[in-house]
């Protein structure tokens, strides 16, 4: 999946760019809206850009969609001083993520980026969160 559909709309205060997480983390923002529905773009879409942190060090990176399960953090300085299984967060750097939300860990090191197993699974949800991040509103839909 590169982007899914959220039962919400404009009428709903739905607004682009809007997080959109599972019970477990992230799962990307919204990116059309209709009065009555969404669509999100997943963080394993190619084209979705995530900034974020890695391990308790707080590493900033971009994690960035591969149109496949585990997306990668590229432009990361301190990649060699991140280790298998370090967890990796939202950073709230850029404005439309709010820091500190689950992403998943770091299952893969190349020679210049880092492989993700994101937290959430697409293929079992069945609700999802919006974040209202400018007034720090959450709903669940």
């Amino acid at each position: 999946f590169g982007s899914i559909l959220v039962n919400v709309g404009r009428r709903d205060g739905v607004f682009e760019n809007m997080p959109i997480t599972g019970p477990n983390g992230l799962l990307g923002k919204i990116i059309e809206i209709d009065d009555s529905i969404s669509r999100a773009i997943l963080a394993t879409d190619v084209s979705s850009r995530i900034p974020v942190s890695v391990s308790d060090k707080s590493f900033q990176g971009i994690l960035i969609g591969q149109n496949q399960k585990n997306p990668r953090i590229d432009f990361i300085k301190e990649s060699a001083r991140v280790a298998i299984g370090d967890l990796v967060t939202t950073s709230g750097k850029g404005g439309i993520f709010p820091p500190y939300i689950f992403v998943g860990q770091v299952v893969k090191k190349g020679e210049d980026y880092l492989e993700v197993e994101l937290f959430e699974n697409i293929d079992t949800l069945t609700h999802v969160r919006l974040i209202n991040f400018s007034n720090n509103i959450s709903n669940d839909f």
